[in-house]
């Protein structure tokens, strides 16, 4: 049997918000970045972060680089010209804002500055598709051998095509950019190398030329 619940509520007054509020304070980890962003009005930080890229960056793709420190992962557009490899360690200052277009908040991680201060090796965690953790694994770099069970090119942008890997009863999605022709792997058993991300906005948009 179904409920249902109205609320009233009685309007005792209406205040204009500002679209942009700053914060005071900057945001040291990606930790606090993370929660900054999660927060669900529209709000500007400046954040002074140092960590280590998980993935790479170069003008032909342009796409937020992964910078990983103590606390956690975050994703942080680095400008155009910025030059960076995996295993890079980054000391980044800029903005993070989070800005109400419609019904939707857009979020993101802008550096201004970017310098890159030493280098490590990154090694890519080895997982199963059906072992993935939605939130411990999100954003981290990941290894995973699969079926290629279908291959399509994407709606929106054609530079990206779509592979459908399969581990026993689990179906992964994998996003490729490369340019080496992939059309003719269906049915083959591939490892793939990346990064991982739980969820995409749901919001589609073409960043090409």
């Amino acid at each position: 049997m179904e409920t249902s619940c109205s609320i009233l509520i009685s309007v005792l007054g209406i205040v204009t918000l500002p679209v942009l509020a700053s914060t005071n304070s900057t945001l040291t980890t990606t930790a606090e970045i993370n929660d900054f962003l999660s927060q669900p009005t529209a709000h500007k930080a400046t954040f002074h972060i140092k960590g280590v890229a998980l993935n790479g960056q170069s003008d032909d793709l342009p796409r937020p680089t992964v910078i990983q420190d103590e606390s956690g992962r975050a994703e942080v557009y680095l400008k155009h010209d910025q030059s960076v490899i995996v295993g890079d360690i980054l000391d980044l200052a800029g903005f993070a804002s989070t800005t109400q277009i419609q019904e939707h908040i857009e979020r993101g991680v802008y550096a201004t500055q970017a310098t890159v201060c030493g280098h490590r090796q990154v090694a890519p965690i080895q997982k199963s598709i059906h072992s993935l953790d939605e939130t411990g694994d999100d954003l981290s770099s990941i290894s995973i051998d699969g079926i290629v069970v279908d291959i399509f090119k994407d709606e929106v942008d054609n530079r990206n095509t779509f592979l459908l890997l399969k581990d026993k009863s689990s179906i992964l999605p994998v996003s490729y950019f490369g340019a080496k022709p992939i059309s003719g792997l269906v049915n083959s058993r591939l490892r793939v190398t990346g990064i991982y991300h739980r969820t995409v906005s749901g919001i589609r948009k073409f960043s090409g030329p």
